[in-house]
């Protein structure tokens, strides 16, 4: 799960939509912090505006 989350990070820093600070190694990145750049933002605003909501029901947790 860790590298599925790692690769759309690094697919989103590729498309300079954010910012990734950490270590990079041959092999890998090692990602500390992660900043959302201005174009990002508006993309992220967009796509709020157009993905559809779906309805779940929420189990609630009660003992």
């Amino acid at each position: 799960m860790v590298n599925i989350i790692t690769k759309s990070l690094e697919s989103l820093i590729d498309k300079g939509l954010m910012v990734g600070y950490g270590i990079r190694t041959p092999e890998k990145w090692y990602i500390k912090e992660v900043r959302l750049l201005p174009q990002g933002r508006r993309v992220g605003r967009k796509l709020l505006g157009e993905q559809q909501t779906f309805p779940f029901k929420l189990r609630s947790n009660k003992k």
